[in-house]
Protein backbone atom coordinates (compact mmCIF):
# COMPACT_ATOMS: atom_id res chain seq x y z
CA UNK A 1 0.00 0.00 0.00
CA UNK A 2 0.82 3.50 -0.70
CA UNK A 3 2.42 5.61 2.22
CA UNK A 4 0.69 8.72 2.53
CA UNK A 5 2.19 12.09 3.83
CA UNK A 6 0.35 11.67 6.56
CA UNK A 7 1.51 7.74 7.29
CA UNK A 8 5.16 8.73 7.06
CA UNK A 9 4.88 11.99 9.23
CA UNK A 10 2.92 9.41 12.13
CA UNK A 11 6.02 7.44 11.56
CA UNK A 12 8.48 9.71 12.34
CA UNK A 13 6.49 11.11 15.35
CA UNK A 14 6.22 7.62 16.67
CA UNK A 15 9.60 6.70 16.38
CA UNK A 16 10.93 10.16 17.99
CA UNK A 17 8.12 9.78 21.09
CA UNK A 18 8.94 5.96 21.97
CA UNK A 19 13.18 6.84 21.68
CA UNK A 20 12.84 9.30 24.59
CA UNK A 21 12.28 6.54 26.84
CA UNK A 22 15.97 5.28 25.90
CA UNK A 23 17.11 9.08 27.61
CA UNK A 24 14.97 8.39 31.20
CA UNK A 25 12.33 10.45 30.10
CA UNK A 26 9.53 8.09 30.43
CA UNK A 27 8.56 5.94 34.08
CA UNK A 28 9.27 2.40 34.02
CA UNK A 29 7.09 -0.39 33.61
CA UNK A 30 6.91 -1.02 37.29
CA UNK A 31 6.10 2.12 38.39
CA UNK A 32 2.37 1.55 36.20
CA UNK A 33 -0.68 1.37 38.04
CA UNK A 34 -1.42 -2.17 39.40
CA UNK A 35 -3.20 -4.17 36.89
CA UNK A 36 -2.75 -1.40 34.05
CA UNK A 37 -2.18 -3.33 30.76
CA UNK A 38 0.61 -2.80 28.57
CA UNK A 39 0.05 -0.20 25.59
CA UNK A 40 1.49 -0.72 22.48
CA UNK A 41 1.43 1.40 19.46
CA UNK A 42 1.97 -0.23 16.07
CA UNK A 43 3.23 -3.18 18.34
CA UNK A 44 6.11 -0.75 20.39
CA UNK A 45 5.83 -0.73 24.39
CA UNK A 46 4.44 2.97 24.85
CA UNK A 47 5.49 4.25 28.73
CA UNK A 48 4.29 7.59 29.77
CA UNK A 49 5.78 9.77 32.39
CA UNK A 50 2.28 9.35 34.46
CA UNK A 51 0.94 6.23 34.28
CA UNK A 52 -2.70 4.58 33.58
CA UNK A 53 -5.36 4.37 35.82
CA UNK A 54 -7.80 1.85 36.54
CA UNK A 55 -11.44 2.83 37.56
CA UNK A 56 -14.35 0.86 37.77
CA UNK A 57 -12.62 -1.64 35.34
CA UNK A 58 -11.77 1.31 32.62
CA UNK A 59 -8.50 1.90 31.80
CA UNK A 60 -8.02 6.18 32.21
CA UNK A 61 -4.81 7.25 30.31
CA UNK A 62 -3.12 10.60 30.47
CA UNK A 63 -4.57 12.11 26.87
CA UNK A 64 -1.66 13.81 25.92
CA UNK A 65 0.64 10.99 25.74
CA UNK A 66 -1.49 8.66 24.22
CA UNK A 67 -2.53 11.16 21.67
CA UNK A 68 0.92 12.62 20.88
CA UNK A 69 2.11 8.59 20.53
CA UNK A 70 -0.40 8.16 17.55
CA UNK A 71 0.74 11.37 16.39
CA UNK A 72 -1.31 14.24 17.45
CA UNK A 73 -0.70 17.55 19.05
CA UNK A 74 -1.59 18.23 22.29
CA UNK A 75 -2.37 21.83 23.45
CA UNK A 76 -3.58 22.32 26.99
CA UNK A 77 -4.95 26.22 28.14
CA UNK A 78 -5.36 26.81 31.31
CA UNK A 79 -7.57 29.92 31.63
CA UNK A 80 -10.17 27.94 29.86
CA UNK A 81 -9.52 24.43 31.41
CA UNK A 82 -9.63 23.14 27.60
CA UNK A 83 -7.09 20.43 25.91
CA UNK A 84 -7.17 20.80 22.32
CA UNK A 85 -5.95 17.77 19.96
CA UNK A 86 -4.95 18.16 16.53
CA UNK A 87 -5.30 14.89 14.78
CA UNK A 88 -2.69 13.08 12.62
CA UNK A 89 -5.49 13.53 9.78
CA UNK A 90 -6.74 16.82 11.06
CA UNK A 91 -9.30 16.57 12.90
CA UNK A 92 -9.40 19.41 15.86
CA UNK A 93 -10.87 17.62 19.23
CA UNK A 94 -12.00 19.90 22.25
CA UNK A 95 -11.84 18.87 26.09
CA UNK A 96 -13.04 20.67 28.70
CA UNK A 97 -12.51 19.81 32.29
CA UNK A 98 -14.96 17.94 34.54
CA UNK A 99 -17.19 18.53 31.59
CA UNK A 100 -18.64 15.52 30.12
CA UNK A 101 -18.74 16.05 26.27
CA UNK A 102 -16.04 16.31 23.05
CA UNK A 103 -16.19 18.65 20.48
CA UNK A 104 -14.81 16.65 16.95
CA UNK A 105 -14.32 19.66 14.21
CA UNK A 106 -17.42 21.88 15.65
CA UNK A 107 -19.38 18.57 16.22
CA UNK A 108 -20.33 18.29 20.30
CA UNK A 109 -21.03 14.64 21.74
CA UNK A 110 -21.97 13.25 24.80
CA UNK A 111 -19.09 11.27 26.96
CA UNK A 112 -19.96 8.62 29.50
CA UNK A 113 -16.83 9.90 31.73
CA UNK A 114 -15.60 13.45 31.46
CA UNK A 115 -12.04 14.60 31.33
CA UNK A 116 -10.95 15.10 34.56
CA UNK A 117 -6.94 15.95 36.20
CA UNK A 118 -5.23 13.96 38.14
CA UNK A 119 -3.80 16.21 40.90
CA UNK A 120 -0.83 13.75 42.21
CA UNK A 121 0.27 13.79 38.07
CA UNK A 122 -1.61 16.89 37.20
CA UNK A 123 -2.82 15.23 34.08
CA UNK A 124 -5.76 15.46 32.13
CA UNK A 125 -7.48 11.84 32.01
CA UNK A 126 -9.66 9.75 29.88
CA UNK A 127 -10.50 6.03 29.19
CA UNK A 128 -8.31 4.38 26.43
CA UNK A 129 -10.77 3.48 23.75
CA UNK A 130 -12.16 7.33 23.77
CA UNK A 131 -8.74 8.78 23.61
CA UNK A 132 -7.77 6.09 20.97
CA UNK A 133 -10.81 6.15 18.74
CA UNK A 134 -10.93 9.50 18.68
CA UNK A 135 -7.46 9.76 17.22
CA UNK A 136 -8.70 7.73 14.60
CA UNK A 137 -7.19 4.22 15.87
CA UNK A 138 -8.51 0.93 16.67
CA UNK A 139 -8.15 -0.58 20.08
CA UNK A 140 -7.72 -4.34 20.47
CA UNK A 141 -7.38 -6.32 23.58
CA UNK A 142 -4.85 -8.86 24.03
CA UNK A 143 -5.10 -10.65 27.51
CA UNK A 144 -3.13 -8.07 29.83
CA UNK A 145 -1.89 -6.34 26.76
CA UNK A 146 -4.03 -3.32 24.50
CA UNK A 147 -2.98 -2.51 20.30
CA UNK A 148 -3.50 0.58 19.26
CA UNK A 149 -3.88 0.43 15.73
CA UNK A 150 -3.62 3.65 13.75
CA UNK A 151 -5.88 3.57 11.02
CA UNK A 152 -5.32 6.04 7.63
CA UNK A 153 -8.43 7.31 6.08
CA UNK A 154 -9.89 5.15 3.26
CA UNK A 155 -9.72 6.81 -0.56
CA UNK A 156 -13.24 6.48 -2.15
CA UNK A 157 -12.44 4.17 -5.41
CA UNK A 158 -14.42 4.65 -8.37
CA UNK A 159 -18.09 2.92 -8.35
CA UNK A 160 -17.40 3.07 -4.42
CA UNK A 161 -20.71 3.91 -2.36
CA UNK A 162 -20.24 4.56 1.32
CA UNK A 163 -22.96 1.68 2.14
CA UNK A 164 -20.81 -0.80 0.52
CA UNK A 165 -17.55 0.89 2.66
CA UNK A 166 -20.01 0.97 6.41
CA UNK A 167 -20.59 -2.93 5.52
CA UNK A 168 -16.80 -3.93 4.68
CA UNK A 169 -15.46 -1.87 8.25
CA UNK A 170 -18.18 -2.76 10.13
CA UNK A 171 -19.47 0.60 10.96
CA UNK A 172 -23.33 1.84 10.39
CA UNK A 173 -23.92 3.82 7.07
CA UNK A 174 -25.16 6.74 9.19
CA UNK A 175 -22.24 7.14 11.42
CA UNK A 176 -20.02 7.30 8.39
CA UNK A 177 -22.21 10.12 7.22
CA UNK A 178 -21.98 11.65 10.79
CA UNK A 179 -18.45 11.27 11.37
CA UNK A 180 -17.32 12.65 7.96
CA UNK A 181 -19.97 15.46 8.24
CA UNK A 182 -21.84 14.37 5.03
CA UNK A 183 -24.84 15.54 3.75
CA UNK A 184 -25.81 12.04 1.73
CA UNK A 185 -24.38 8.83 0.95
CA UNK A 186 -23.19 9.91 -2.34
CA UNK A 187 -19.68 10.27 -2.26
CA UNK A 188 -16.95 11.55 -4.88
CA UNK A 189 -13.93 9.00 -5.89
CA UNK A 190 -10.80 10.48 -4.20
CA UNK A 191 -12.64 11.65 -0.89
CA UNK A 192 -10.85 10.76 1.92
CA UNK A 193 -13.21 9.11 4.88
CA UNK A 194 -12.80 8.11 8.53
CA UNK A 195 -13.84 5.05 9.25
CA UNK A 196 -13.05 4.63 12.76
CA UNK A 197 -16.36 5.64 14.60
CA UNK A 198 -15.96 6.84 18.40
CA UNK A 199 -18.62 5.40 20.61
CA UNK A 200 -18.58 9.01 21.43
CA UNK A 201 -20.27 9.53 17.43
CA UNK A 202 -21.92 5.72 17.26
CA UNK A 203 -23.61 6.07 20.94
CA UNK A 204 -26.02 8.38 22.57
CA UNK A 205 -23.12 8.77 25.71
CA UNK A 206 -24.51 9.99 29.05
CA UNK A 207 -22.30 10.82 32.21
CA UNK A 208 -23.98 9.37 35.60
CA UNK A 209 -21.95 9.96 38.76
CA UNK A 210 -21.18 7.16 40.76
CA UNK A 211 -23.72 6.77 43.15
CA UNK A 212 -22.88 7.30 46.71
CA UNK A 213 -22.57 4.68 49.62
CA UNK A 214 -26.12 4.46 50.01
CA UNK A 215 -27.15 4.58 46.84
CA UNK A 216 -25.27 1.95 45.91
CA UNK A 217 -26.51 -0.85 48.11
CA UNK A 218 -29.85 -0.21 46.36
CA UNK A 219 -28.84 -0.31 42.74
CA UNK A 220 -29.15 -3.68 41.27
CA UNK A 221 -26.72 -5.31 38.79
CA UNK A 222 -27.47 -5.00 35.48
CA UNK A 223 -28.65 -8.40 34.19
CA UNK A 224 -26.34 -10.59 32.27
CA UNK A 225 -27.42 -12.00 28.52
CA UNK A 226 -28.55 -15.58 29.27
CA UNK A 227 -26.80 -17.18 25.57
CA UNK A 228 -23.02 -17.33 24.54
CA UNK A 229 -20.89 -15.21 23.38
CA UNK A 230 -21.32 -16.20 19.57
CA UNK A 231 -25.05 -16.17 19.57
CA UNK A 232 -24.71 -12.78 21.23
CA UNK A 233 -22.55 -11.79 18.04
CA UNK A 234 -24.79 -13.89 15.93
CA UNK A 235 -27.76 -11.24 16.63
CA UNK A 236 -25.42 -7.99 16.93
CA UNK A 237 -24.74 -9.32 12.61
CA UNK A 238 -28.35 -9.16 11.82
CA UNK A 239 -29.04 -6.18 13.68
CA UNK A 240 -26.42 -4.47 12.20
CA UNK A 241 -27.55 -6.29 8.21
CA UNK A 242 -31.13 -5.19 9.20
CA UNK A 243 -31.34 -1.80 10.52
CA UNK A 244 -28.64 0.11 9.42
CA UNK A 245 -29.17 3.68 9.48
CA UNK A 246 -32.01 3.07 12.04
CA UNK A 247 -32.49 4.63 15.50
CA UNK A 248 -31.17 2.57 18.55
CA UNK A 249 -34.31 1.83 19.45
CA UNK A 250 -35.16 0.06 16.33
CA UNK A 251 -32.11 -1.57 16.35
CA UNK A 252 -33.06 -2.93 19.65
CA UNK A 253 -36.49 -3.85 18.14
CA UNK A 254 -34.87 -5.71 15.47
CA UNK A 255 -32.87 -7.97 18.39
CA UNK A 256 -36.41 -7.92 20.07
CA UNK A 257 -38.58 -9.91 17.61
CA UNK A 258 -35.47 -12.61 17.22
CA UNK A 259 -35.57 -13.15 20.90
CA UNK A 260 -39.50 -13.03 20.73
CA UNK A 261 -39.50 -16.11 18.10
CA UNK A 262 -36.57 -17.58 20.23
CA UNK A 263 -39.68 -17.89 23.29
CA UNK A 264 -42.36 -18.29 21.12
CA UNK A 265 -42.69 -22.18 20.23
CA UNK A 266 -43.49 -22.06 16.35
CA UNK A 267 -39.36 -21.15 15.99
CA UNK A 268 -36.02 -22.63 16.12
CA UNK A 269 -35.87 -22.18 19.98
CA UNK A 270 -32.20 -20.56 20.01
CA UNK A 271 -30.82 -17.18 17.96
CA UNK A 272 -29.02 -19.24 15.74
CA UNK A 273 -31.61 -21.38 14.84
CA UNK A 274 -34.00 -18.05 14.37
CA UNK A 275 -31.66 -16.40 12.20
CA UNK A 276 -30.78 -19.41 9.82
CA UNK A 277 -34.00 -20.80 9.41
CA UNK A 278 -34.67 -21.38 5.93
CA UNK A 279 -36.13 -18.37 4.03
CA UNK A 280 -36.64 -16.27 7.06
CA UNK A 281 -33.72 -13.23 6.73
CA UNK A 282 -32.37 -11.82 3.27
CA UNK A 283 -28.96 -11.48 5.58
CA UNK A 284 -28.43 -15.00 6.51
CA UNK A 285 -28.93 -16.12 2.83
CA UNK A 286 -26.55 -13.86 0.99
CA UNK A 287 -24.00 -14.54 3.74
CA UNK A 288 -23.81 -10.68 4.72
CA UNK A 289 -24.47 -11.83 7.99
CA UNK A 290 -20.70 -12.75 8.35
CA UNK A 291 -19.57 -9.07 8.20
CA UNK A 292 -18.69 -7.64 11.23
CA UNK A 293 -20.83 -6.36 13.96
CA UNK A 294 -20.91 -1.94 14.27
CA UNK A 295 -20.38 -0.99 18.29
CA UNK A 296 -23.91 0.60 18.34
CA UNK A 297 -25.39 -2.77 17.21
CA UNK A 298 -23.74 -4.94 19.61
CA UNK A 299 -24.92 -2.67 21.97
CA UNK A 300 -28.39 -3.38 20.93
CA UNK A 301 -27.86 -6.99 21.01
CA UNK A 302 -26.79 -6.73 24.77
CA UNK A 303 -30.39 -4.64 25.25
CA UNK A 304 -32.50 -7.02 23.20
CA UNK A 305 -30.70 -10.33 25.27
CA UNK A 306 -31.27 -8.53 28.47
CA UNK A 307 -35.03 -7.71 27.91
CA UNK A 308 -35.53 -4.64 26.32
CA UNK A 309 -38.60 -4.71 24.58
CA UNK A 310 -39.52 -1.83 21.97
CA UNK A 311 -40.98 -3.66 19.85
CA UNK A 312 -43.18 -5.53 22.38
CA UNK A 313 -44.57 -8.59 21.28
CA UNK A 314 -43.54 -8.47 17.39
CA UNK A 315 -42.46 -11.59 14.91
CA UNK A 316 -42.01 -9.28 12.17
CA UNK A 317 -40.31 -6.37 10.77
CA UNK A 318 -40.40 -4.63 7.52
CA UNK A 319 -40.33 -1.47 5.60
CA UNK A 320 -42.88 -0.75 4.32
CA UNK A 321 -41.01 1.46 1.76
CA UNK A 322 -39.63 -1.84 0.60
CA UNK A 323 -42.08 -4.48 0.77
CA UNK A 324 -45.91 -3.94 1.20
CA UNK A 325 -46.85 -7.76 0.24
CA UNK A 326 -49.83 -8.77 1.88
CA UNK A 327 -48.46 -11.32 3.97
CA UNK A 328 -46.85 -8.47 6.17
CA UNK A 329 -49.65 -5.74 5.55
CA UNK A 330 -52.32 -7.95 6.66
CA UNK A 331 -51.06 -8.48 10.08
CA UNK A 332 -51.33 -5.84 12.94
CA UNK A 333 -48.93 -3.85 13.92
CA UNK A 334 -47.41 -3.34 17.02
CA UNK A 335 -45.30 -0.17 16.60
CA UNK A 336 -43.41 1.72 14.06
CA UNK A 337 -39.41 2.96 15.01
CA UNK A 338 -37.65 4.54 11.76
CA UNK A 339 -38.38 2.91 8.60
CA UNK A 340 -39.60 -0.09 10.23
CA UNK A 341 -42.60 -1.41 11.03
CA UNK A 342 -43.33 -4.32 13.45
CA UNK A 343 -45.70 -7.15 13.44
CA UNK A 344 -47.50 -9.57 15.33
Amino acid sequence: MKKTPATIMFKRIRTAFIAAAGFGLLFSASQAAAGSPDILVENEQVSMPAPPKIEEDRTLVPVRFISEALGADVRWDASNDKVTVHTIHGDELNLHIDEPEVSINGAAYGLDVPPQIDADMDRTYLPLRHVAELAHSEVVWDGSTVHLEAKELHEVQQGESLRAIASTVGEDVSDLKTLNQLDSEVISPGTQIRTVVPRAVAEDLTYEPAPSAEETTSVEQAPEPQVDAAEQDLLARLIHQEAQGEPFDGKVAVGNVIMNRVDAGQYPNSVSGVVHQSGQFTPAMTGAINQPASQRSQEAAREALTGAAPAGNALYFHNPNVTRTSFFMNKPTVTQIGNHRFAR
